[in-house]
């Protein structure tokens, strides 16, 4: 597989410099250009507000709308790559040459985007079609696979995230899960599942260490935990910067450093990995260097799963349910179960990002339940 890095960095208020190169045996790396900081800013809220409204669809149960916002959302994601590279604000031919590149390369690509912690882009919505955008007027995923969440294979990662040796997966008899729920949202989600994904969620829910409803419960369970490699599974309501589990129990960015990440990184031989899947709405979105993206980038964390808009609870619950089960019974890294869900889960997959290193991954071990992965159903038009 071929793999491709990229790197934004803020230069400034106004611009962002770009370095874009291939890891190999022979790594190659092309000459810095620099794209306009605001414009791509005021096309990402575009592409955001089609999100929004194909989340609003999907509770709708207007599936017929998803025709007309793809194109929308194709649309929005082809001026990003415009921006990125015919639109650049300083040395465009560099920039065209690596978009001329990038399109003659062959075969599975994996791009690792390594960001600035100012920098919160859903680059799974850059569209590499330009000019083929503009006729769609359905919602095949066959037409769609430019957008860079079906066309690569893709995860973005802090810059302050060390390189890690990661080629082998962490042992399942070691390996800890530990769900955090808030208990509102999750009996609202039990009553849209049947009896058999019911069934499921409750053999996740109980996974060693089980699941906390509270901030103080997750802390008594989480002291189980402290010299174990981890799945931290939130489902809860939330926002870039904090998670809510009640009205009035809820988890900051402050809270999660100084009471869960900074324990475990004192007077440890090793420090565990931890992987957060933040089954929330907009954990992909923060506040400059005050979000998740930058939490979970330290010492002891390898990353996280977010979202990039709000999440309807009944596709959460059960795309959340098949990402767990892939996590832990296929091996996969969360880079590779994320996009294998998308394309199954078509569209709304979408909503989903890869925050994570993209060598983690558990070693198979028993496996969650005898029932099967359903992988015909589409949960983006399940009733």
């Amino acid at each position: 597989m071929t793999v491709v890095t990229l790197k934004i960095v803020a230069d400034g208020d106004s611009l962002l410099k770009i370095v874009w190169g291939e890891a190999g045996s022979a790594p190659l790396w092309f000459d810095p250009y620099f794209v306009h900081r605001n414009q791509l800013k005021d096309r990402v809220r575009a592409c955001r507000d089609v999100l929004r409204e194909l989340v609003s669809a999907y509770i709708d149960r207007d599936f017929a709308s998803y025709d007309i916002l793809l194109p929308r959302l194709a649309r929005s994601g082809s001026d990003l790559h415009y921006l990125l590279f015919a639109g650049a604000a300083e040395n465009a031919y560099c920039a065209t040459t690596i978009a001329t590149w990038l399109s003659n390369l062959e075969g599975p690509t994996r791009l690792v985007i390594s960001s600035d912690a100012s920098i919160h882009v859903p680059w799974g919505m850059v569209f590499s079609g330009p000019d083929a955008a503009s006729s769609f007027r359905g919602s095949d995923i066959a037409d769609y696979g430019e957008f860079w969440s079906l066309k690569y294979q893709l995860t973005v990662l802090y810059s302050g995230m060390s390189p890690k040796p990661w080629r082998n997966p962490r042992p399942r008899e070691s390996f800890k899960t530990l769900s955090i729920v808030d208990n509102e949202v999750l009996q609202e989600a039990r009553n849209d599942l049947n009896e058999a994904e019911r069934g499921l969620l409750e053999e996740c829910l109980e996974l060693p260490e089980g699941s906390a409803k509270t901030i103080e419960e997750c802390k008594q369970k989480w002291e189980l935990m402290k010299n174990s490699d981890c799945l931290l599974h939130f489902f809860a309501h939330a926002s870039g910067i904090s998670i809510f589990l009640s009205e009035n129990d809820q988890l900051s960015i402050v809270d999660l450093r100084r009471k869960f990440l900074d324990p475990r990184r004192k007077n440890q031989s090793r420090i565990p990995e931890s992987l957060f899947l933040l089954n929330g709405c907009d954990t992909a979105v923060g506040d400059l260097d005050n979000s998740f993206l930058t939490a979970t980038a330290e010492a002891g964390c390898c990353g996280f799963v977010g979202s990039e808009a709000d999440l309807p609870t009944r596709f959460a619950i059960r795309f959340g349910i098949a990402l767990l089960r892939l996590l832990l019974d296929s091996e996969m890294s969360a880079v590779e179960a994320l996009d294998k869900l998308r394309r199954q889960h078509w569209p709304l997959g979408l909503l989903y990002s890869c925050y994570s290193h993209p060598d983690f991954r558990i070693k198979r071990g028993k496996s969650l339940t005898d029932q099967p992965l359903d992988e015909r159903t589409n949960f983006s038009y399940l009733q």
